[in-house]
Formats: structure tokens, C-alpha cells, sequence
């Protein structure tokens, strides 16, 4: 089972929207646990900026169900939420299908993994040694991408009822009072001459 569904579906029902501020969504988060992450924390200074990066490119709001959302995830849960490559930048495998394409195993052998695991492990500057949120932002997130992926686009314009409203009010209160002008006068013919009124339009028969 995966994980992340279930944390994006908590998200779901506390917001009941597509989209939510950055604030909203960052009081939600921090509490939410996970098998891996306790709740009530504290999210690092980074992790606001790169939501509020998100909340900049759709205008204020954050739309939910989208690829800088869920790419958000993945670093507040790493273990929980995959990285959601953008589409067709990846070629998923399985290893039989990538071994039959190389022609060679995909595991490596013990001395090949002895050999590794000797090497001296090379410094690696922390985020925690700097204080310069450039520089944090990369070593945190190093594989963060500005590229939306939206399941539902929906664009700011004027929703459709009001636009109705405004453009075909007049034509509808026109065909409304004409088609109310010519049903009084078929009823006033038929009452001064039933014969003359049945020639108007109407569709009895009789049979004498």
C-alpha cells in the first residue's frame, strides 16, 4: 500500500478543496505522522520557502492534486511520497527487461561491493554548516524542478454562469416577451373567432 495516498487523502478531507494556501497546508503537515516521521514537528525553514515557491507560481494558491505538490511531499516524506519524475523524463524497468537490454546483471558481486564499502567516505558539507538559504535549498533539495503537472487545469477567467449573465441576459428577456406577445394574441383571436384561431396553429383534429 502506498503510503503517501493515505497522507494526501488526511490532506483532502482537512482542506475539502483542490487548492489551499501555504500556510493552511504547512499547520496540516506538520502535524501529520508517518511510519517513518513523527507529527507535531517542526518543518525546516526550506520546506516553507519551497512551498511558498509553489504558491508564487499558481498565484497565491497551491493546487493539491499536482506535480510541484507532490514533489513538495516527497521531501517533507521522503520515505513515504516517490519523487514524481515529470512525465517521460523516465523509462521505468523491470530488472529482467533492463538485463536482456544490457547484457549484464544489474547486482554487483561481493568483491565489487567489499571494494566500495572501503573507500574512504568523502566530506559532504551539511546544510546545518551553512546559513545561506541558497545553498541549503540545494543541498536539501537538489533535484527540485519548477515543472507543473496539473490532473485538472482550470484558468481565473469569469466563471460561465456570470458570463451568461451579463452577454445573453437581453437576448433571452427579448425572446421571452415576444414568445409571451404572440401566445396572448393566438388567445385573443380564438376568443373572437375559434374557427380562424384553429387556422393560428393548432394541432387538434376533429372527425365529422
Amino acid at each position: 500500500m502506498n503510503e503517501c495516498d493515505e497522507l494526501l487523502g488526511n490532506l483532502e478531507m482537512q482542506i475539502a478543496a483542490p487548492d489551499a494556501s501555504p500556510e493552511q497546508i504547512l499547520d496540516i503537515v506538520a502535524a501529520l505522522p508517518s511510519s517513518t516521521v513523527q507529527g507535531d514537528r517542526t518543518l525546516p525553514a526550506w520546506l516553507s520557502h519551497r512551498l511558498h515557491e509553489v504558491a508564487s507560481h499558481h498565484g497565491g494558491q497551491i493546487p493539491l492534486h499536482g506535480r510541484l505538490f507532490g514533489q513538495w511531499l516527497h521531501y517533507v516524506f521522503p520515505r513515504e511520497c516517490p519523487f514524481p519524475h515529470v512525465m517521460g523524463a523516465t523509462r521505468p524497468q523491470t530488472a529482467e527487461a533492463w538485463v536482456t537490454e544490457n547484457q549484464q546483471d544489474f547486482a554487483a558481486n561481493s568483491s565489487d561491493m567489499q571494494h566500495y564499502i572501503s573507500l574512504a567516505v568523502p566530506h559532504q558539507r551539511r546544510a546545518t554548516e551553512t546559513g545561506e538559504l541558497e545553498e541549503v535549498l540545494s543541498l536539501e533539495s537538489a533535484m527540485w524542478t519548477m515543472e507543473e503537472e496539473l490532473v485538472v487545469s482550470r484558468s481565473p477567467s469569469t466563471p460561465v454562469s456570470q458570463g451568461l449573465g451579463t452577454s445573453m441576459a437581453p437576448w433571452i428577456r427579448g425572446i421571452m416577451f415576444l414568445g409571451a406577445v404572440v401566445s396572448a394574441s393566438i388567445a385573443l383571436v380564438r376568443s373572437v373567432d375559434p374557427k380562424l384561431g384553429g387556422a393560428l396553429g393548432s394541432t387538434e383534429k376533429y372527425f365529422v
